[in-house]
C-alpha cells in the first residue's frame, strides 16, 4: 500500500455550484472572476459535471422530480437536456467534450434507468442501454467515460441479490457486460486507463477499500483503511484524498 491521505469526503451533493464570471484572464484564454451561484430555485442543485473543454456544465435539479440541466459556461444559458424524463441521474463527459451520457428514467420505468448519449453539436440523444441504474442521491452512483471514449464504465445493482456492483457499456453497441459480483458493494468507478478501473470496494456496510482490476480480472485491494467512504481523490497512483 503506497501513502495514503485519508479524509472521509461526501458525493458532490451541492446547494449550488460556483462558475467563474467576468474578467480575468486564465491560462486557457477564459475570462475568469468573481464567483456566480448556479441557484436552482426548485430544489437543490446536485451532481455536477464539467466538460474537459471547460466549455459546460452539467447538474441535476429538483425535490421530487429530478430533471437534467446544461450550463453554457461562456454565455451563462441554462437549458433542459431533454423535455423527456423523470428522474436525472449522474452524468460524464466523453473524453472529447462532444458528448455526454447520463442516467434517465421514466415515471413507470423506475428504479430501472435509461443510458442517453446526448451530441453535443446536434443535440440529439439516442437511448444506449437500460437497466437498474442508481439514480443521484443513491449510495455510489456513478457512470465514467474510458478515456479512448469507447466504454462507459458505472454503478449497477444486481436483480437477484440486490449486491451493488460494476458494469462496462460499450459505446457504440449498446452491451452492457457486468463485472464480477461483490461480496457486498463496489461503487463509483474510475478509468485508470483504457483496460483498468479504480474504486471503492465495501466488505461489508461498515468497511471499504480502494480497490482496481483489470476489468474481467481479479480485483486487488490498493489501501488498508477499512473505513467508510463515500468518495475519494486520486492525488497519485497510490496516494489517495
Amino acid at each position: 500500500t503506497g501513502a495514503i491521505v485519508v479524509a472521509l469526503i461526501g458525493l458532490a451533493v451541492a446547494i449550488g455550484v460556483f462558475i467563474p464570471r467576468s474578467p480575468g484572464k486564465a491560462s486557457g484564454g477564459f475570462q475568469l472572476g468573481p464567483p456566480a451561484l448556479v441557484s436552482g430555485k426548485n430544489g437543490v442543485n446536485q451532481s455536477p459535471a464539467f466538460s474537459p473543454d471547460g466549455r459546460w456544465l452539467y447538474y441535476v435539479r429538483g425535490k421530487y422530480s429530478l430533471r437534467g440541466f446544461l450550463r453554457n459556461l461562456l454565455t451563462g444559458q441554462e437549458m433542459e437536456v431533454s423535455p423527456r424524463g423523470h428522474r436525472f441521474g449522474a452524468a460524464a463527459w466523453s473524453p472529447d467534450s462532444s458528448q455526454l451520457a447520463y442516467l434517465r428514467s421514466e415515471p413507470e420505468q423506475f428504479p430501472e434507468m435509461q443510458i442517453i448519449v446526448h451530441d453535443m453539436e446536434s443535440g440529439n440523444e439516442k437511448v444506449l442501454a437500460t437497466g437498474r441504474f442508481p439514480a443521484v442521491g443513491a449510495t455510489g452512483a456513478g457512470i465514467d467515460y474510458s478515456p479512448d471514449g469507447s466504454r462507459l464504465a458505472l454503478t449497477v445493482a444486481g436483480e437477484e441479490t440486490g449486491a451493488i456492483g460494476l458494469a462496462v457499456v460499450d459505446v457504440d453497441s449498446g452491451v452492457v457486460t457486468p463485472l464480477p459480483a461483490p461480496a457486498f458493494r463496489d461503487i463509483l468507478p474510475t478509468w485508470i486507463d483504457d483496460d483498468t478501473l479504480e474504486f471503492i470496494r465495501y466488505s461489508d456496510r461498515e468497511h471499504s477499500d480502494i480497490a482496481r482490476t483489470d476489468l474481467f480480472g481479479e480485483a486487488r485491494l490498493m489501501t488498508d483503511i477499512r473505513e467508510p467512504m463515500s468518495g475519494y481523490a486520486r492525488i497519485s497512483d497510490e496516494t489517495y484524498l
